[in-house]
């Protein structure tokens, strides 16, 4: 099964962004958090469905877990691209190592990768930025965790430096000395920080 949703008007043009991942929860939050963002939005719970509606429709960004359960975007990944279906990707996970990272940026439609848990202002600023055409940058190809997070609306880089354009975010997060995140309601959008 799989789900496709399209946002109401927000302003500026629609992209569309395929959301791959097995975990219903991650799938809803980050989906949710894109079409607030004023994207078109697909997901999919398996690789052999992403296949499919690929096929089907090309999108302009998949963002994609690693591990599916039985499948693998180590291997489902090159096969997609020798295919020629892949479309430029962004690989989010938990099970995320130096070899893995290396093997997926190896692939050109990979555009970067990130650990999980991520917070929705770095997932913003990645996605903002390959949609301007912009380098990625370290956002992407680090653990979330070595991002600071800003202390006011302007995004920082993971030097601490502030980047040249701020992307501006409507999150806010609480997090317990175990580093599990908690996810906070944040105003009317009952908005949360990570996923």
């Amino acid at each position: 099964m799989y789900s496709e949703a399209k946002s109401e008007s927000l302003g500026g043009e629609k992209r569309e962004i395929l959301v791959v991942d097995n975990d219903e929860r991650i799938v809803e939050l980050v989906s949710w958090f894109l079409l607030k963002r004023g994207y078109s939005v697909r997901s999919a719970e398996t690789f052999d469905l992403a296949r499919e509606m690929l096929l089907e429709r090309p999108v302009d960004l998949m963002l994609s877990d690693i591990d599916m359960g039985v499948e693998s975007a180590i291997e489902v990944l090159p096969r997609f691209h020798r295919e020629g279906i892949l479309p430029p990707t962004l690989v989010f996970s938990g099970y995320l190592d130096a070899k893995n990272q290396d093997l997926l940026l190896s692939l050109d439609p990979v555009v970067g990768t990130l650990a999980k848990p991520v917070a929705f202002h770095v997932l913003e600023a990645c996605v903002v930025n390959f949609f301007k055409g912009r380098s990625l940058g370290e956002h992407c190809r680090v653990s979330s965790d070595l991002i600071p997070r800003p202390q006011s609306s302007q995004s920082v880089a993971p030097s601490g430096r502030p980047l040249a354009s701020p992307i501006q975010s409507e999150v806010s997060a609480s997090s317990d000395d175990d580093e599990w995140v908690e996810i906070v309601p944040g105003g009317s959008d009952s908005t949360g920080s990570s996923v």
